[in-house]
Formats: C-alpha cells, structure tokens, sequence
C-alpha cells in the first residue's frame, strides 16, 4: 500500500478572460474555498493535453439558472477567443495549471423552463499556431572555404529554429507583426540531432506546419503547457516523474514518490501506441520540405556477406538530411524460419558494429 498517500481527490477552480486578459468569470469548488465566488455552477468538466499537432481540448457545461451568462438576446456572453484557465489541486494552495486555451465554441442550451445550459469548447493555448504565418529562412554556416559546411553552427538546430520562429520577428510575412510575448519557451531542449540542418526555408507556412516540420526531422515532440510555455525536445529525453494507476499494491508505486502518484480508485485504465498525432509532417505538397527519394539499393554486397543466411545491402546516403528509410522484402519458396531485418551505421564502408543498430524487424 501507498504510505502517507493524500486520497482527497482533485478540484478545480475555473477562470474566463476577456481578449484583453481581464478576468470575467471564475468558479471555484466548495471543497476548495467554501467562501470563494463562483459566477456559475460548473456541472461538467472533461478534455484532453495533446502534444504535438494536436493542441489539446477542454470542454465544460455550466448551470445558468438565473440566465447570468446569456444576453436579451440569448447569445452567450463567453465570447470566441476570450482565454479559459483550468487549475485543480487539493488545496487552494496546493493548486497548479493543467489546461490554458483559447475558447472556439460557446452553445445556449435550453434545458427547460428557466434551465439554461451553457457548452464551452475551448482549444489549447498553442492553437494559435495556426494562425501564424512564416516566411523563416535558415542555412547552415560555412567554413573559410566557402563550401564546407560549418558543424559548430547551433543557429540551425531544429531546436533552435522551431525557438526562433517563436520568439523572432524577422521572419514573418509583414514586417508590421510583432512577436508572441505570451509565450515563453523554458521547455525548448537543444535538439541537434546529431548534424545540423544546412537549408531550412518555409514560404508563407504556417507556425505549426514549420515547427511540425522540424519536429519530424529531429523526432522531437512539441507543444504549448497550461503555463503558455513552449517546449521542442525529444520524447524520451523529459519524463513527468507522474505515476497514474489503479493499483496502490504493485511494488513500483509503493516506491514513487507519494506527491507524483494519480491514484484512479475503482476506475479502468488504459493506454495505446500510435502514429496518428506522431508529429510526421503530411504536408509535403504545401510550401514545405518535400520528401524526395535519395538512393535506392537492391544488390547484396558478397564482400559483407557473413554467411549463406545472412545478406548485407549496403546504401549510402548522398544528403546529410535522411529522414526515412524503407525496406521492401519478398518471400521465395517456404523458408523453415523466419526473417530478421537490421539496419546498422558504419563509417569505414565493412563490419558494421550490432551497437549502432537503429532499427530491427522481425
């Protein structure tokens, strides 16, 4: 069992501003502050993070009995585009964001008779991405020579750029535009992926199709937190430390630390893998980096041939900037086993290390 494990559950306090960041309207639950205000009675509450292209959601349905929320007209007075702060915590002071956005839909419901309803969807803070256009330009430093190019050169990191197209102006598509000075970008990692990229240029793209970009050259994840800061670093690389489970008995969360444990009491839980919102860029036909075919190999090299069961199919890559790479395999005759396919790195063209394996298919 979790020892000194707090199970109060999670309330939350809701705030709505304006487009000027003036404050609205705000709930806070009773069992936060017995004597906080609370413009409205909030029924429901439910949405998601995101990452990557996908930018999160919340969604809230809100009691207007006395009609508070509605005009002589019936149009609701949470307008589009006013901002949403989802906080929860089990004491006022324990409370931290969890969700910040901007609201896209605001429906009227008329339950009954004097039962108004109120539905808010709202989309995550780095929604307004989309909204930005780039004209950003970008090539790698060259050495003394003129040709060689420069690998000190950090300014072309995908890192760095998805950075600046956040916080610099030059790029834009008008010179009068300023900058998004409500986002910070603490989360930002240095993610070099090992070579810099030598020519990166984007013409009237949007924000979050460059920056999906430089996620899919880097295998970044990206995103905007309910803190508006925006972090680009690899998936791997930033844990949440978080634990959330349905079981306080299993010997690893009897170990974790009690203050990063979500506890889901008699509650399923679950998980899966996909590629759905895995950040590959699928614009490859609107002004941004096309993916073009760099070589193509079918001949087996009998110099790396180990023996008669193992065949090695040696490719070098021409461009510095390989982002896929495909293997297409045919079965002949009825082969007593099965087939393992690996794809390893050398240096010196013979005997490839098993430890720079990246790939292995089974």
């Amino acid at each position: 069992m979790l020892s000194n494990f707090d199970t109060t559950p999670l309330m939350p306090r809701l705030k709505i501003y304006d487009q000027d960041g003036t404050e609205q309207y705000s709930f806070t639950s009773t069992l936060l502050d017995a004597t906080a205000n609370r413009d409205f009675n909030l029924r429901t509450v439910a949405g998601h993070l995101g990452i990557n292209d996908d930018t999160g959601s919340l969604s809230f349905v809100i009691d207007d009995t006395e009609s508070a929320l509605v005009d002589s007209e019936g149009n609701c007075l949470i307008q589009e585009e006013w901002e949403v702060k989802l906080e929860v915590g089990k004491t006022l002071g324990g409370l931290y964001n969890i969700f910040y956005g901007k609201v896209k839909d605001a429906e009227v419901w008329e339950v009954d008779t004097n039962f108004t309803q109120v539905r808010i969807n709202v989309a995550g803070w780095g929604i307004i991405f989309n909204d930005r256009n780039t004209n950003i330009k970008r090539f790698q430093k060259k050495q003394s020579d003129g040709e060689t190019a420069d690998t000190s050169d950090t300014d072309v990191y995908p890192s760095q750029i998805a950075k600046e197209i956040v916080t610099e102006t030059d790029h834009l598509v008008d010179a009068e535009l300023v900058g998004e000075s409500d986002i910070t970008t603490n989360g930002v990692d240095v993610v070099n992926i090992n070579n810099q990229l030598i020519d990166f240029q984007q013409n009237n793209q949007t924000w979050a199709a460059a920056i999906a970009n430089l996620a899919a050259s880097a295998g970044a994840v990206y995103g905007v937190d309910a803190d508006k800061d925006f972090y680009f670093h690899l998936g791997d690389t930033t844990p949440s430390g978080i634990m959330i489970t349905n079981d306080d008995e299993n010997s690893k969360v009897t170990g974790w630390d009690v203050t990063k444990v979500g506890l889901m009491n008699k509650q399923p839980i679950g998980w899966r893998n996909t590629t759905l919102d895995s950040g590959y860029s699928i614009l490859e036909g609107l002004n941004s980096n096309v993916i073009q075919k760099d070589i193509e190999e079918t001949t087996e090299d009998a110099t790396l041939d180990s023996d008669l069961k193992w065949y090695a199919i040696p490719f070098t890559p021409t461009k510095d900037n390989v982002s896929k790479v495909s293997l297409k395999m045919a079965k002949t005759g009825n082969p007593s086993s099965g087939s393992a396919k690996f794809l390893l790195v050398t240096d010196n063209g013979v005997d490839p290390d098993e430890k720079t394996m990246y790939l292995r298919y089974l």
